[in-house]
């Protein structure tokens, strides 16, 4: 079982009142916490006809499942020191997903939800929260919510972003 921080029961009420749900994120395998090497951000298109919104189909690489994300919004891609690759999406429910490989060179997980994430506004990015890794959402009413890397290589749950970010 992977190790997340919890979140006091006011914050949880707090998270889902604003559109973001409080449980862990499911995390790649992080033996002996690997860190995360660089990021990419993959330009989609948007769907045929033009419309923000629709349903595009994921353009992941390196031999990652294909899944829909919604059109206008970027994936992106987390290449880890130990050779992985993860992919983190908005799915076109609104929900932040993931997939990622086991090993180096090795097979991917299903996608995944990211953490328990609902009703997200305009995509996923990667920004360096105060030193720590982290992937951004902006939820229903504009706040920004992070989901961190912690010093063991996993994902933390969602918390309300530091006010920089």
């Amino acid at each position: 079982m992977i190790k997340t921080r919890t979140l006091a029961a006011a914050a949880a009420t707090a998270l889902l009142a604003l559109g973001v749900a409080a449980a862990p994120a499911s995390a790649a395998p992080a033996p002996n916490g690997p860190t995360i090497a660089s990021v990419q951000t993959i330009t989609g298109s948007p769907d045929s006809t033009g419309t923000i919104g629709g349903s595009c189909p994921a353009p992941v690489g390196n031999g990652a499942p294909a899944a829909p994300y919604l059109c206008g919004t970027n994936p992106i891609r987390l290449d880890w020191t130990d050779g992985r690759f993860e992919y983190v999406l908005l799915g076109t429910d609104r929900r932040v997903w993931h997939t990622y490989q086991t090993t180096a060179n090795g097979p991917w997980t299903n996608w995944d939800l990211f953490g328990d994430s609902s009703d997200v506004q305009n995509g996923v990015w990667f920004k360096d929260v105060y030193g720590t890794p982290s992937v951004v959402v902006t939820g229903s009413v504009g706040t920004r919510w992070c989901n961190s890397l912690n010093s063991s290589g996993t994902w933390t749950n969602w918390y309300h972003c530091p006010p920089a970010v």
